[in-house]
């Protein structure tokens, strides 16, 4: 893993970090909604104060619980903004929800009620 750490303008703390193997963060938010994030190829992450984003994810199963829970897995994540529920996956995409369920080459979620597959 590689890890840096550094104070923007603001005083915020900036924490990147960086994995090659399996990785798994749990996050909670505000509303209480809590996320599993397991990458079995590692990933980087970004986080300044409390915002964290997941700019690549390599080997991922994401799961959500809740109200709006899902699960989706896919060979590569981009994007993953946790409090904006968004992301981009891409390779043997699959997602379940109680909404429904689905499988594509590529899943691009734009917030909870906001989700495209599109091939396969």
């Amino acid at each position: 893993m590689t890890l840096s750490t550094s104070i923007d303008e603001s005083g915020e703390t900036i924490v990147d970090a960086e994995t090659s193997g399996a990785t798994t963060i749990h996050r909670t938010l505000a509303d209480g909604a809590k996320f599993t994030l397991v990458a079995t190829d590692g990933l980087v992450a970004h986080s300044v104060g409390k915002k964290l984003v997941v700019p690549v994810a390599r080997g991922v199963d994401l799961t959500a619980e809740g109200p709006r829970g899902f699960r989706a897995r896919a060979a590569t994540v981009r994007d993953l903004d946790w409090e904006a529920r968004s992301f981009v996956a891409e390779g043997d995409v699959s997602f379940e929800s109680e909404r429904g369920d689905g499988t594509a080459d590529r899943v691009v979620a734009r917030g909870t009620e906001d989700v495209e597959l599109t091939g396969s």
